[in-house]
């Protein structure tokens, strides 16, 4: 799935390389997800991931 950028930390941005994608699972429910930064929220349970 795809996690929004964390909207808070970056400012409303997309993070400071939007050409770039970072994977990685949620801790909270478990889903793959892929963002354009680091630290995401989960489209699924709202949860913050850290994606690498």
């Amino acid at each position: 799935m795809v996690a929004w950028p964390d909207r808070e930390y970056y400012d409303g941005g997309f993070g400071p390389e939007p050409e770039l994608w970072e994977d990685g699972t949620c801790a909270g429910c478990g889903v793959e997800v892929v963002s354009t930064a680091k630290r995401a929220t989960c489209p699924v349970c709202a949860m913050p991931c850290q994606l690498t």
